[in-house]
């Protein structure tokens, strides 16, 4: 199985760039209904979205990956 790069992120990092994409999304005049969160990583990332453009509704999915399955 291929080896997969990972990257440590700091808090601060997850902060900014959930900022920086919240204030690209509010810039382009679209304003989403709903985040939807992908579990194991993705749930903080949408919550931040969801605090920093005042959207009350988050949902969150899980994806699971079946070991060799591609």
């Amino acid at each position: 199985m291929p080896k997969v790069k990972c990257k440590l992120v700091a808090w601060d990092e997850v902060v900014n760039w959930a900022y920086q994409l919240s204030q690209k999304i509010l810039e382009s005049g679209w304003r989403p209904d709903i985040i939807v969160a992908i579990a194991r990583g993705g749930f903080v990332p949408a919550r931040l979205l969801c605090d920093f453009m005042d959207i009350h509704e988050l949902l969150s999915i899980q994806i699971v990956h079946w070991g060799r399955a591609a």
